[in-house]
């Protein structure tokens, strides 16, 4: 099911055997997009550590009890999860924290259009599905979705990304309302309209 990465954050991670803390920021490869992992705050649990937990060990969010199930056993985490920061846990230079990238300006091939405000995951593959792009600074009230496929180049010296679209089309794109589901409807009108290929 696709989710906004504002929405999972705070859920409650579920071991198979008992809950080992929250989510907190996804790190992703800013080449396939792909979720790689999670950040836990472990609270009390291991002495409120932060722990990262690999993306593969992570099922699709319980919305309904806000929980994200995980298979991997508590002393699994103890004994294997990293801290997400420090000498011990360098990062690969493709992978970028949510966190970071949020606040990032859009470019389109005619001058900027917005700035990322959120993500949305599908958290059966998670794979990041689109950016969530606010307009407020040049279309008031008005929010339009991305996908990271249409992305050209990302500059993270200058918070800079960039898009081979004008800014006439992303204006009159389908607007994306948060409050509505993204239904499948949906995601086919808006590469209809930007006439690329699907990813489903």
């Amino acid at each position: 099911m696709l989710r906004r990465a504002s929405e999972l954050t705070g859920y409650r991670l579920g071991a198979r055997d008992g809950e080992i803390g929250t989510a907190g920021d996804f790190y992703f490869d800013d080449r396939s997009w792909a979720v790689q992992s999670l950040v836990v705050h472990t609270g009390s649990w291991l002495s409120d550590r932060l722990v990262v937990v690999p993306s593969s060990a992570l099922h699709p969010a319980d919305q309904n009890n806000r929980i994200i199930p995980v298979d991997l056993d508590k002393q699994d985490i103890e004994r294997g999860a990293s801290p997400p920061t420090g000498p011990a846990s360098k990062h690969p230079p493709h992978l970028r924290g949510m966190y970071a990238m949020t606040g990032c300006h859009i470019h389109a091939a005619d001058g900027e259009f917005g700035h990322v405000e959120d993500f949305v995951i599908d958290d059966e593959s998670w794979k990041i599905r689109y950016l969530i792009i606010d307009t407020r600074n040049w279309w008031p009230g008005k929010r339009v979705l991305m996908s990271p496929q249409w992305v050209e180049r990302v500059n993270w010296t200058e918070a800079k990304i960039s898009v081979a679209l004008p800014r006439e089309m992303i204006e009159q794109a389908p607007a994306y309302t948060a409050d509505a589901p993204i239904t499948r409807e949906y995601e086919t009108a808006l590469y209809r309209y930007y006439q690329h290929e699907r990813y489903w």
